[in-house]
């Protein structure tokens, strides 16, 4: 008899082996309810042994008629009285095996016709006590959550919510961009705890980002049962993003209060989407390479307590790329630039310093008081821009003793960060405005003066004589 007490607490894996008994039935009779049930899937009873029940509650259980102690003897022991009992190997692990399953289904009686489930709830009623199996079309295992006559097994196919995964459209963005996000998780209406189903009455989902602004007007939310196929947009019962931390919280109502039914199929996958703006925090400074990220928690709540899962945190780079002044051997100072996102645009990209040689992109929400259009170049960085984006550089100041570009210069961001090499050349001495010609009047002037000077000396000498 404690054997058999033993095996029915293992009966919280694969399989469900319902006892009822006492007398609080004048007939002997009860029933078993499925918690859980998939709408569309099919449920089978099986009868393994009958039962009797003592005034003290006292179990026993006797092979049925037909049925010898060969046929369960790789499970259970039966004495000389026909009184049956487990085998001590006949754990939980083995009551939950698929060998199990397919002796259960060839050793049993069925009970009634299958049912194919229409709601979350599948009962079987005026059942004699006795041992029982319950299987699905999905093999699903079903646990006991009651020795009473009436009791209530839990479908544990699903048996909590799972599945979550967050995903974004884009893996780089630039500052100020729009991305749009994608949570999915499968949701249950019962959770099974301590071989307990516990309908689970709403669903809290919390996203936490870094370097996003959500917007709480983009948020959609639906939901598609799985065997029906069928997705409806379903309205939250709040939404709320929070002007301090950024937090985006949607909470979604699971059952009918007036009634206590839940409201969906079980299983179900929500989708929630909505979109958030990549901030300036984004822009990276020290390492030149930035992002954004986000995470969301699924709260599940019930009576008497609440459940956790996780998303995988979803992160949006953003990338930059240097200019790189230089004669081609040394960095050079002094050239000064604008940045176009077109070869023939005539609006230059406003930036926002955020050190002496790193820039950033301005966005709508900065003061233009401390917006630039001209970028000094050196060895200066622009970041929080995403990958793959083309700028072209013009040059509207040289440096000092170099030609001015003519032309604008390509540039290309990628995740290695490029560096656009902007060549200039030194200015070359120009040819003089004297010729040969002026030369030889500069000569033959300066022989006529000295001629002239001789002349002079040597006349003063004849006129004294």
């Amino acid at each position: 008899m404690k054997k058999i007490r033993n095996v029915i607490a293992f009966l919280v894996a694969a399989v469900a082996l319902v006892f009822t008994g006492g007398h609080a039935l004048a007939d002997d009779t009860g029933s078993i309810t499925i918690q859980n049930a998939e709408v569309g899937q099919r449920y089978t009873l099986y009868k393994l042994f009958d039962a009797t029940v003592g005034d003290n509650g006292a179990i026993a259980y006797t092979l049925p008629s037909g049925k010898t102690a060969a046929d369960v003897a790789t499970y259970f022991d039966v004495d000389s009285a026909g009184n049956v009992t487990a085998k001590s190997t006949t754990t939980e692990s083995v009551v939950g095996s698929a060998a199990f399953k397919t002796w259960a289904e060839g050793f049993g009686t069925q009970v009634g016709s299958p049912v194919d489930a229409t709601s979350n709830t599948v009962a079987f009623t005026g059942l004699p006590f006795g041992y029982y199996f319950v299987d699905s079309s999905l093999g699903a295992a079903i646990t006991v959550d009651s020795t009473n006559p009436n009791a209530y097994v839990v479908d544990k196919n699903t048996p909590s919510p799972s599945q979550a995964t967050k995903e974004a459209n884009e893996d780089s963005a630039t500052i100020g961009d729009t991305v749009n996000y994608t949570i999915k998780y499968t949701a249950t209406n019962y959770v099974v705890k301590d071989g307990e189903g516990k309908q689970i009455t709403d669903y809290t989902i919390v996203d936490t980002p870094t370097n996003l602004a959500i917007n709480a007007n983009s948020v959609v939310v639906k939901v598609k049962g799985r065997d029906t196929q069928i997705e409806q947009t379903i309205t939250p019962q709040s939404v709320n993003v929070d002007s301090t931390t950024g937090k985006l919280t949607v909470v979604l109502p699971w059952v009918n209060t007036s009634t206590g039914a839940s409201l969906y199929d079980t299983p179900s996958e929500v989708t929630i989407t909505y979109s958030a703006t990549v901030l300036p925090g984004a822009a990276g400074v020290t390492n030149r390479t930035g992002e954004a990220t986000n995470s969301a928690k699924i709260t599940y709540n019930y009576d008497g307590g609440s459940g956790n899962i996780n998303t995988d945190p979803e992160i949006v780079k953003t990338y930059g790329f240097t200019i790189n002044k230089t004669n081609g051997t040394t960095t050079l100072s002094g050239a000064e630039f604008k940045v176009y996102d077109s070869e023939t645009s005539t609006t230059p990209i406003k930036f926002v310093k955020l050190t002496d040689t790193m820039y950033r992109i301005a966005v709508s929400t900065d003061d233009p008081s401390t917006c630039v259009e001209v970028i000094p170049a050196g060895m200066t960085h622009i970041s929080g821009l995403k990958d793959g984006t083309r700028f072209f550089l013009e040059e509207i100041k040289a440096p000092a003793g170099y030609n001015k570009l003519t032309s604008r210069q390509e540039v290309v961001v990628n995740a290695d960060h490029t560096t656009a090499n902007v060549l200039n050349q030194k200015g070359t001495e120009l040819p003089s405005t004297g010729s040969f010609g002026t030369r030889m009047l500069y000569v033959v002037g300066a022989v006529a003066i000295l001629v002239a000077s001789v002349y002079m000396v040597a006349k003063r000498r004849v006129k004294n004589l």
